[in-house]
């Protein structure tokens, strides 16, 4: 599971932030959320919940599974606990 949340969640959820061309407080905003929350998910600190997965999928107009570019992380994040340390709102 380490090597889940040091590299490869954080790299998707950058890669798509950048890829709307949005600044991590911009993606905060657009998610109701703390630029800090979405710090600790680029840096592997915390995962997305299940909840903010499906707000992060809307934003970005596809589904969950689309967001993660690697099946392979898809499928352990079925099976990760999220936010698993406390970031606050």
């Amino acid at each position: 599971m380490q090597i889940v949340t040091d590299t490869l969640i954080p790299n998707d959820i950058l890669f798509w932030r950048r890829r709307r061309s949005l600044n991590q407080r911009q993606f905060a905003l657009a998610l109701g959320l703390s630029r800090y929350r979405i710090s600790c998910w680029e840096q592997g600190r915390t995962l997305p919940s299940w909840e903010n997965l499906n707000r992060i999928a809307d934003l970005f107009g596809c589904n969950i599974s689309q967001l993660y570019r690697n099946t392979k992380i898809y499928e352990l994040l079925f099976w990760a606990e999220p936010e698993t340390k406390e970031a606050s709102k």
